[in-house]
């Protein structure tokens, strides 16, 4: 079974006491997709919740990402591993994903090993795993989608 995700964004800016000009609208569609998987979780504040690890879990649905897709009801930190496995140089980064507001990668490549003033000098490799921080003070439901 073939699979679609349809992306859509739209943006206003509005200043006070105006009506705002024509929001900014996106699309972005990918289709042929053969798996996808919502993953739910319930973190608990002060605790990091793997999402996603297939070198270390035998049974995850899926090796590799073409879309992924965060929501989260509180503000947490997202954890990225590229070459997670050492081939080439593990580089790690972590990225905020606020309250309410989709955090979205089109892809898994990224590069590793990296030189210290350039994050494109490195090797063209890919993200490998996957965390959740959640330090809101509050337990936190985030969803994760992901497809190929």
């Amino acid at each position: 079974m073939a699979f679609k995700i349809i992306i859509e964004t739209r943006i206003r800016v509005i200043e006070d006491g105006q009506a705002g000009g024509p929001p900014l609208v996106y699309r972005n569609s990918l289709g042929g997709l053969t798996k996808f998987s919502p993953m739910t979780y319930s973190i608990a504040t002060a605790t990091t919740q793997n999402v996603w690890d297939p070198l270390a879990v035998d049974n995850e649905i899926m090796s590799d990402f073409d879309r992924l897709i965060i929501i989260s009801d509180q503000t947490v930190q997202v954890g990225v591993w590229t070459d997670d496995g050492g081939e080439v140089g593990k580089n790690t980064c972590s990225h905020a994903v606020i309250k309410g507001i989709p955090f979205m990668l089109g892809a898994d490549d990224s590069y590793a090993n990296p030189g210290a003033d350039n994050p494109f000098s490195g090797t063209l490799d890919l993200t490998e795993r996957i965390a959740i921080r959640n330090d809101s003070g509050s337990t936190a439901t985030v969803t994760v989608l992901m497809a190929t």
